[in-house]
């Protein structure tokens, strides 16, 4: 009888370990979370845009390689329209006294 108990208990484990979640797969490899400038909301890193102050400019930065202070952004037109209309708060997380954005910094990557 304990046999056929062992048997069920790792036959019902892989079943569980074969039919996880997504997000407890993502939870388990504990990806990193970053929050867009825009709207605050917090997202996996992975899918966010960042953009790097480095030589003076704002680059967008596609790979993650870039030095330089940074900041992320949701993958949507809205989020980027209100960073834009705030550089209070882009000058905030680059940590510098004050910077101009304009709007073709800003687009979305082809």
């Amino acid at each position: 009888m304990p046999d056929q108990i062992s048997a069920d208990f790792e036959s019902g484990m892989t079943k569980i370990m074969e039919n996880r979640s997504f997000y407890e797969t993502i939870k388990s490899k504990k990806l990193p979370i970053r929050t867009c400038l825009g709207c605050g909301k917090k997202v996996f890193k992975v899918d966010m845009l960042r953009f790097v102050w480095h030589d003076s400019q704002l680059c967008y930065d596609s790979k993650g390689l870039i030095n330089g202070r940074g900041f992320y952004g949701c993958d949507n037109e809205s989020c980027l329209q209100a960073i834009i209309k705030n550089p209070k708060k882009v000058a905030r997380a680059l940590r510098c006294q004050a910077i101009k954005i304009s709007g073709k910094l800003l687009r979305l990557p082809e």
